[in-house]
């Protein structure tokens, strides 16, 4: 009865039942999910708590009667997008659709660009910490600010420059590194982030000033050096 299609949408499935849903939901990762709250095998309020996890930007409008009103405070809870009272005007649920779609297209548009931006981010935290050391940068919250978390709160860095594969750049260099550092130790706490042009920090978690590892991340430059 609703002409999706006329709106842009798809309908990517549709289930009779919260466990089918769910199965559905998983591999579709649709932008909007409209459900029932009452269904057997799984209620709409367990389904939106597993879609929490497995397709975390989906939107969920809930449909359900008045008697079963009292589950309104547990849909906020879940944050659903909406929740409304049968029977439903079929323009009134287009237009609530709409609106999640746009919700879930203006959220993926503000991650995209932080994405996109994260490397600049990274770049101008080592040139900060070159300059002006890490006795006047707060290196934790610095990296907290990147979404970085390593335990810390001693920290120890190795700077790999390419300068001779001149095809190794971005996210394939990156991966060459990190690929060696997993077949080398798994027992490292570290992460490779972007420092400049061509250049990837190493940048490993440390206990204390004294930490054993020390002498294993000093091996570990030597045998990128030799590579």
């Amino acid at each position: 009865a609703i002409p999706w299609g006329e709106q842009g949408f798809v309908v990517a499935g549709e289930a009779g039942d919260g466990e089918v849903a769910l199965e559905l939901i998983e591999k579709e990762q649709p932008q909007v999910v409209v459900s029932d709250i009452n269904m057997p095998f799984m209620s709409g309020l367990e389904m939106a708590k597993q879609i929490k996890k497995r397709s975390p930007e989906t939107r969920i409008i809930f449909l359900t009667g008045y008697e079963d009103f009292k589950y309104a405070q547990e849909a906020v809870k879940l944050k659903a997008f909406d929740y409304l009272l049968k029977p439903v005007d079929s323009e009134y649920l287009l237009e609530k659709a709409i609106e999640a779609a746009a919700e879930w297209e203006k959220e993926s548009v503000k991650e995209k660009r932080i994405l996109e931006s994260l490397p600049l981010l990274q770049q101008k935290f080592f040139q900060k910490l070159i300059r002006e050391g890490d006795h006047r940068v707060d290196v934790e919250n610095e990296l907290l600010g990147l979404d970085v978390q390593l335990e810390g709160p001693y920290f120890g860095v190795i700077l790999v420059k390419n300068t001779i594969e001149l095809d190794l750049e971005g996210q394939f260099l990156k991966e060459k590194i990190t690929s060696f550092i997993s077949s080398y130790s798994n027992e490292l706490s570290c992460l490779v982030m972007y420092a400049d042009v061509g250049e990837y920090a190493i940048l490993l978690s440390l206990e204390n000033d004294h930490d054993s590892r020390k002498g294993e991340f000093i091996s570990l430059s030597f045998l990128f050096i030799k590579i």
